[in-house]
């Protein structure tokens, strides 16, 4: 790999792509599958109310909650500012679009009846 034979001995590379809202994400893998997402807007207030519901009723189906305090602090005030300038100079890092792995991925998905 590049990595190997590019890059510099102690140094960090970020390997990312674009930084996308929830609303995008939705957005792309709507496009991506062809098939309608309601896009439920909630306000973080409301969210965080509901997070001892989530965690109750996660333990009693014994399913992962749909989401915790620590995804919502993620969702709200996560690093935009993921540049992988130094990886795409230093490397040739060149990420494919969002859009391209999603389709891939909802195709992986389904031909190996996981949806």
């Amino acid at each position: 790999s590049r990595a190997i034979t590019n890059g510099k001995s102690g140094e960090n590379y970020i390997l990312s792509g674009n930084w996308h809202s929830l609303k995008e994400y939705a957005e792309i893998l709507q496009d991506a599958t062809g098939k309608k997402i309601k896009k439920i807007v909630m306000p973080f207030w409301l969210a965080r109310i509901g997070v001892p519901f989530i965690h109750v009723w996660s333990v009693i189906t014994k399913q992962q909650p749909l989401y915790t305090n620590e995804s919502l602090d993620i969702v709200k005030g996560g690093n935009k500012n993921i540049l992988n300038n130094k990886a795409r100079k230093e490397l040739g890092f060149n990420p494919r679009p969002l859009a391209e792995s999603l389709k891939d991925s909802y195709i992986w998905f389904k031909e190996n009846k996981y949806i």
